[in-house]
């Protein structure tokens, strides 16, 4: 017979019934570091306009093999930031696209470049395609692709191009945080690979 009155004294059975429930909710996270390379104030004073497009196939990035440790995962990316020497700090949450828009916008500042408004005209451009941003996982081990080209065009010059792109693997140990940590260190490897001072010249 139900009693209301001996149903919340059982408050180890809530709690029980609390952390299972809980357990079972636990959505798939994945953790994003860019660390800033070590070249800072480079071009200071001067101004840029920066556009970034996806220009992947699908905007799906978590590929077959990895569909089963990112089981409704939302997509969301828990970004961080570093500069040369330090453990980096929380920026947020962000999607994929933002937050690549979000890593050059760092290294740009970082040069000292100032990002202006698209609008604007007689400012140097820069277009990043992000051509292929992947993560699988093979053989227990968790595999990230990602490729881009940057497109700069200054003073009504002729376009300069960089194609830059690389793939790097790491054993899975548990969870997803190897999967992050990959992501991260090819991530910031790859941007920073970007000669921006060599645009200018």
């Amino acid at each position: 017979m139900w009693n209301e009155k001996n149903f919340f004294k059982r408050p180890l059975f809530v709690l029980i019934c609390s952390l299972f429930i809980f357990s079972c909710s636990t959505l798939p996270e994945l953790k994003v570091n860019y660390k800033l390379p070590s070249e800072h104030g480079l071009l200071n004073g001067k101004k840029i306009i920066l556009i970034v497009k996806d220009n992947r196939s699908s905007e799906v990035f978590i590929a077959e093999g990895a569909l089963k440790d990112f089981k409704n995962y939302s997509g969301d990316i828990s970004y961080s930031v570093a500069k040369p020497d330090e453990p980096g700090f929380k920026i947020g949450l962000y999607k994929l696209i933002p937050m690549i828009r979000e890593c050059f916008e760092r290294r740009l500042k970082f040069l000292g470049l100032e990002i202006c408004d698209e609008n604007l005209q007689g400012i140097p451009t820069i277009t990043i395609l992000l051509n292929d941003f992947t993560l699988d996982l093979v053989n227990r081990k968790w595999e990230a692709k990602i490729a881009y080209q940057a497109r700069f065009i200054a003073n009504g010059e002729g376009e300069k191009v960089q194609s830059i792109s690389g793939q790097a693997e790491r054993l899975k140990l548990l969870g997803q945080k190897e999967a992050g940590r990959l992501l991260g260190e090819l991530l910031s490897d790859l941007i920073n690979k970007l000669d921006i001072v060599n645009f200018f010249k």
